[in-house]
């Protein structure tokens, strides 16, 4: 089912549009509401009832009857603190469009009213029709002990006076007022006024752009007092996707969301995130906060897990963004974009015969390179903090490339560059690691790297 929201437009275009940039709406408290007589209960029938328990149970003591007229006071109070966002079941109420779209000027928003009630944040909204009624409800003592607190707000905030009859309105209550998050898949269209200018309608699709939102202009039948939609084209169709935007501006990466989830009662959020690439620290800062304003925003605690894209096995994050309340940590894990600058730079530089050079990121992060000096073979490695090390291997043909060992080794470990140019690491167990990351091999492939005629001389 669709559902629709009217918004004026003009000058408050701005406000309305960041709202659905940043997936909120604004749900206000019921007395913030055009209708004065919004929540409005009789409790005759209720006063009436404890009268008649009273006389009937004379032995019940004073206390307890006050304590039923205590919880239908406390059951009314709760008009001070949910919160109220009406909607339309139609996109093309005559009346809707000239009061709530400043006189056609402004625009309505579609929502797909299941994703809208199900995203996984909002738990606490609940809804129905609008019924109207000539005289308030009644709150009666069943209301008291019988029925929860949404079936208690829907009677508090779901009977209208019968002059509302036309708006044929639907609702969603939430447990509090103000501004809640919803699932951006739920905006599905945007509908455009008659008279809203042309500036308006290219600033609505160029701040919503990539989101795959169909868009609409309201046309005016000649022949009678009715509307009917007619879709327009996204000046921005060919935008990228909506949370797949590139980060960064010199070497902009792409990324995805693989997996997110909440989990109301600890009130916290988890998202996993693929990177095309490696991203700057400050990235992953900027990132970060972008998937909280955009996925979860009300979420106390939110933690975000990056994986890079050519890491298959993904054992552990590259890089993470977790928020605690205000608080934001964020560490990259991994080889930073920076560091992995420096040993492409320091390969570059490097004149010596190379067998290959790998980044292994597995454990600590470090630049491996395999060489050959004075007809002997070496590993050295080299760390993100400047150490390294450099040790003489002894080499053997096996079935699918070479094996590596140190000279020294007392444990059994090897290495094996396959024939493919992949690092295999192994012990007396077996095979326990691997890199597929031949970054010399990738030099010479983009004639980078010096001396690259005789890398493989071995």
């Amino acid at each position: 089912m669709k559902v629709y929201k009217y918004r004026a437009g003009g000058d408050f275009l701005s406000r309305d549009l960041n709202s659905i940039y940043q997936n909120v709406f604004f749900a206000p408290n019921a007395k913030d509401l055009n209708d004065p007589c919004e929540t409005l209960v009789l409790s005759d029938n209720l006063n009436l009832q404890l009268n008649i328990f009273n006389k009937l149970f004379k032995r019940i003591p004073e206390e307890s009857r006050s304590s039923f007229i205590d919880a239908a006071q406390e059951l009314i109070e709760l008009k001070k603190d949910f919160g109220i966002y009406s909607l339309s079941k139609s996109y093309n109420h005559e009346l809707f469009w000239a009061h709530y779209a400043n006189n056609h000027r402004g625009f309505c928003i579609e929502y797909d009213f299941i994703t809208l009630m199900n995203d996984h944040k909002n738990k606490d909204f609940s809804s129905f029709d609008i019924k109207y009624s000539k005289k308030p409800p009644q709150i009666e003592i069943q209301d008291l002990i019988g029925i929860g607190q949404n079936e208690l707000i829907e009677k508090l905030a779901g009977v209208k006076s019968k002059g509302w009859l036309y708006e044929n309105e639907i609702r969603i209550t939430t447990d509090k007022f103000g501004l809640h998050d919803y699932d951006y898949q739920a905006v599905t269209g945007i509908y455009f006024g008659v008279r809203m200018s042309d500036d308006d309608r290219i600033h609505i699709m160029s701040r919503l752009r990539g989101r795959g939102i169909k868009y609409y202009e309201i046309v005016l039948d000649e022949k009678s007092y009715k509307f009917h939609r007619v879709e327009v084209v996204d000046k921005f169709l060919n935008s990228r996707k909506y949370l797949t935007e590139p980060i960064g501006k010199n070497t902009p990466v792409d990324y995805l969301i693989l997996e997110r989830k909440y989990e109301k009662h600890l009130n916290k959020g988890t998202v996993t995130v693929e990177l095309d690439d490696k991203i700057s620290f400050n990235e992953l800062k900027h990132l970060g906060k972008e998937l909280k304003l955009k996925l979860f925003r009300q979420t106390e605690r939110l933690y975000a897990f990056y994986y890079l894209k050519n890491d298959t096995k993904r054992n552990y994050a590259w890089g993470i963004s977790h928020f605690e309340g205000t608080n934001m940590e964020v560490q990259v894990l991994g080889l930073t974009k920076e560091v992995q600058a420096e040993f492409t730079n320091i390969l570059k530089s490097d004149n010596r015969t190379k067998i290959g050079a790998w980044i292994d990121e597995s454990n600590i992060p470090s630049l491996i390179i395999f060489l050959e000096e004075n007809s002997k073979v070496y590993k050295e490695v080299l760390y993100s903090d400047k150490s390294s090390n450099k040790k003489e291997q002894v080499v053997t043909e096996v079935k699918n490339g070479k094996r590596y060992m140190d000279v020294d080794d007392e444990h059994g470990e090897y290495i094996i560059i396959t024939n493919s140019g992949k690092l295999e690491y192994y012990s007396v167990n077996g095979l326990f690691n691997e890199i597929n990351n031949n970054l010399q091999q990738w030099l010479i492939k983009h004639r980078l790297a010096a001396g690259a005629t005789q890398a493989y001389a071995s």
